[in-house]
């Protein structure tokens, strides 16, 4: 039995330390644990923000490409317009030169109707040379 009443004595008489003793490795376990869980979400949010700026990194090299694409099929359409335009206007000058011609067969003889006739196929004013 002295053993078991050392044991109950010396709690009894640093019951204080060992009670602080306790909280303290409490403490400290509490301490470590919630640096480990915050150590573990930090890797997680750095995780996290890397492949969020992967996946933006992503949209916007596809945005770019769209946008190449774009302006592609833009300059693609302007070119076609600007062809189209050429063949009709080519088109309308040999109509209107045909049209001029014989319009000057038809009104050789009368210089004002023949000023009118241009000026209504061409949509601008036509002043004839005085001979």
């Amino acid at each position: 039995m002295f053993r078991w009443e050392s044991i109950k004595s010396f709690f009894k008489k640093y019951w204080g330390i060992l009670a602080g003793a306790v909280v303290l490795l409490f403490g400290a376990g509490v301490f470590y644990e919630r640096k480990r869980i915050s150590s573990k979400e930090d890797q997680k949010s750095t995780l996290d923000e890397g492949k969020v700026i992967d996946q933006v990194e992503e949209i916007s090299s596809e945005a770019q490409q769209g946008l190449e694409e774009n302006e592609k099929k833009h300059e693609d359409i302007v070119k076609s317009v600007e062809d189209q335009y050429q063949q009709q206007s080519k088109n309308l000058d040999e109509d209107k030169k045909k049209e001029v011609k014989k319009l000057a067969q038809d009104y050789a003889e009368n210089p004002e109707e023949l000023a009118k006739k241009l000026s209504e196929l061409t949509g601008f004013k036509v002043v004839l040379p005085e001979e």
